[in-house]
């Protein structure tokens, strides 16, 4: 670990030195990987499957610790009628990332975003099937602040996009009047040009419309009359601004000619906006309640949006997460109108089924572990998948339809060298808080110690706080370490605390007025479950986290002395200051229900660590 890399995983080894020094273990009694293996994992994104379903086209990153960087490639999996790997290719890899991976309608070419050096905003590339380097579509000068987001014209002879317009020179003269050396962005107005690109050797840009949003997303419809634009939510510095209800869907004349109608008008995060098949409507995944009159942070829905505005909840009885908002989650549409979803519930993530006509939602697959990037062929008969379990590494997976799901083949071998090591043991666990509440939690077993007493441990604590952990064994960041601890010997412990996801909007909610003392208790008690089986050692614990989780390891060593080192990452000490030197309005304004700090100063107060350091 050389140069910069070494501020990633700094946090971590000041808990592995402290304990370590504590068991007073040789190191050569322990397995045998070491830091680079575990954070050398390769993890997917971006996956798409050809519309013809003979390829599959993905971003694979991975740390390369000789050049002391995170770089991505994009590769093409081959796949003949059988479904059967043919062969595989890498197509780019000359940046630091890529994303957005679209296949044309009749994919013979293959889009992406891309930054084109250092420190650029993305811009618009392409492949061609046929071969050859990726072509740059847009470039730098003539779009400085990038492309935000894409579609292909049903043709497949030119890309649909949006570009935010920089400020204009007044505008930037009228802010410095007022603001003068204040560096605050977020009064800059927001603008996006709709332009289309042709994929056609002149790679030649005509401007359709000019809209006053920031473009998140953007879609054409099925007959590319119509294109769907998702605002980006700004920021305001109005009191409690409710950012939920800036992020609108909006529909555009595909020729321009005509104005932007707004289409939805809620308090419902929408995001990954997709086109019904027939052109009748649109489906989105956001957080939020259909009929709430301000924001409120949800697990994330499923929801149907008609022409006429109107939203429907998809899955009203469904009492986990459909797991949309870090980036992983997606979901599809079959033929017979069935949308494919990644669903949260309890410690695992599966593939569920969702009947839009029912709104009811029904379990697939059952793999303890973390599905993501769903992906499936026009006419979905060939459905791909990411998928990490308890025993097994990030891969991709290619299943022939839907009742092929559970015996989906492998069809990468990036992991296999790490995967064939001795590896830590994962299972989820379930303990009473004492308030009425089963918890449960993520525990990571040295390899081969599963159940023995005594072991050191250490609580990794989530971040959010609305999210979770899963039974598996990835992928790696720089926030979460388990499996790397165990491997060295330790045993983790990961709780999903209340606030979190995949339990319920009432599980998550649970959290609002007690952000501190609630998940601490839940904690405790998790640490208290393990130390009554003999398995953790009372004298050799540690607890560190990333964010909400640096939060809540501040929260807990002023409530205990019963740890002998924390690791805290970027987590807040004083409700009270945070509110006042941070543009995050939802974790004062949901935790607090509303509420400023001179309204309930009480409560600002004994909900922050600093009140029992």
């Amino acid at each position: 670990m050389r140069g910069a890399r070494i501020a990633i995983p700094l946090a971590l080894w000041l808990i592995i030195s402290n304990a370590a020094s504590a068991q007073d273990v040789p190191r050569q009694d322990l397995p045998g990987y070491d830091t680079e293996d575990f954070l050398g994992v390769t993890t997917f994104s971006s996956v798409a499957i050809a519309p013809d379903g003979r390829h599959v086209a993905f971003v694979a990153s991975a740390d390369n610790f000789e050049t002391n960087k995170r770089e991505s490639a994009i590769w093409r999996v081959d796949l003949d009628d059988d479904a059967q790997v043919i062969g595989s290719v890498r197509l780019a890899a000359t940046a630091a990332s890529y994303s957005a991976l679209r296949w044309s309608p009749g994919a013979r070419h293959l889009a992406f975003s891309s930054a084109p050096e250092a420190g650029a905003s993305d811009q618009l590339f392409v492949l061609d099937m046929r071969g050859g380097e990726p072509r740059q579509l847009t470039d730098s000068e003539s779009f400085s602040e990038g492309v935000t987001a894409y579609d292909w014209l049903p043709n497949g002879s030119a890309l649909v996009f949006a570009a935010p317009l920089p400020p204009s020179a007044e505008e930037k003269e009228e802010y410095e009047a007022f603001y003068g050396d204040v560096v605050r962005y977020a009064d800059l107005p927001h603008h996006s040009t709709i332009d289309w690109v042709s994929v056609g050797l002149d790679g030649g840009t005509q401007r359709i419309a000019t809209v006053g949003i920031q473009v998140a997303e953007l879609k054409l419809a099925p007959d590319g009359n119509s294109i769907a634009l998702l605002s980006n939510a700004p920021s305001r510095p109005e009191r409690f601004f409710d950012s939920a209800a800036q992020q609108e869907v909006y529909l555009l004349p595909a020729t321009g000619g005509g104005e932007l109608q707004q289409l939805t008008n809620n308090f419902i995060r929408e995001v990954r906006i997709q086109w019904r098949r027939d052109g009748a409507g649109l489906y989105a995944t956001g957080l939020g309640y259909v009929h709430e009159t301000r924001g409120r942070w949800t697990q994330a829905k499923l929801f149907s949006i008609g022409l006429d505005g109107q939203v429907e909840n998809l899955g009203p009885s469904f009492n986990g997460e459909f797991s949309a908002r870090y980036g992983r989650g997606s979901f599809v549409q079959l033929p017979d109108g069935t949308l494919l979803a990644n669903g949260v519930v309890s410690t695992r993530t599966n593939i569920y089924g969702v009947d839009p006509r029912a709104r009811r939602a029904e379990l697939l697959t059952d793999f303890h572990g973390e599905v993501s990037n769903l992906t499936a062929s026009s006419d979905g008969n060939l459905i791909a998948f990411a998928l990490v379990t308890n025993e097994s590494f990030p891969e991709l997976y290619v299943a022939r339809g839907v009742g092929d799901l559970m015996g989906a083949e492998r069809v990468t071998d990036f992991n296999v060298e790490i995967a064939s090591m001795s590896m830590p043991e994962v299972e989820a666990i379930r303990w009473p808080n004492g308030e009425g509440d089963d918890i449960e939690g993520i525990l990571y077993w040295p390899p081969g110690q599963r159940g023995a007493l005594g072991l050191p441990l250490v609580v990794s604590i989530h971040g959010g706080p609305w999210s979770v952990r899963t039974e598996n064994l990835g992928p790696f960041s720089h926030g979460s370490y388990p499996a790397l601890l165990a491997s060295h010997g330790y045993l983790v412990l990961e709780p999903n605390y209340r606030g979190g996801s995949g339990r319920g909007d009432e599980f998550l909610h649970a959290i609002e007025g007690y952000s501190c003392s609630r998940p601490a208790t839940d904690v405790l008690t998790g640490v208290d479950y393990l130390i009554e089986r003999g398995w953790a050692d009372p004298d050799r614990m540690a607890v560190k986290g990333y964010s909400y989780g640096g939060l809540m390891t501040n929260c807990l060593i002023t409530k205990t002395n019963r740890f002998r080192a924390a690791a805290s990452g970027a987590g807040l000490w004083n409700d009270i200051s945070y509110f006042g030197t941070a543009d995050n309005w939802g974790q004062t304004d949901i935790r607090y229900f509303g509420a400023v700090p001179w309204e309930n100063l009480q409560g600002y107060w004994e909900e922050s660590p600093i009140s029992g350091a």
